[in-house]
């Protein structure tokens, strides 16, 4: 359990200092991705240019639903409803 919180601390620490604007050894990690198809390593910022897909193989990377709708949409159209409508598990699933 300890090392639950232990992650979110580090992950906590990291953003902040982000926000400062100053360097944070975690930050290293997430600065690059590499390539799940071809094992390039292409910087972030890179694949947010290229749409996620990678610039050497041309492999699409998955992306979040927000960003999908920020592509798809025009900006300030888009209204979540339900926002405060919690997820259910009737059916008791395990995970």
């Amino acid at each position: 359990m300890t090392d639950l919180f232990a992650k979110r601390r580090a992950r906590l620490l990291a953003l902040k200092a982000l926000r400062d604007g100053q360097s944070h050894p975690a930050l290293d990690n997430t600065l690059a991705a590499p390539c799940p198809a071809c094992g390039a390593v292409a910087s972030k910022r890179e694949l947010a240019k290229s749409l996620y897909v990678c610039p050497r193989c041309g492999h699409h990377n998955p992306v979040g639903a927000y960003y999908r709708l920020r592509l798809v949409l025009d900006p300030g159209t888009f209204r979540e409803l339900g926002v405060k409508i919690g997820a259910r598990d009737p059916l008791n699933f395990p995970g």
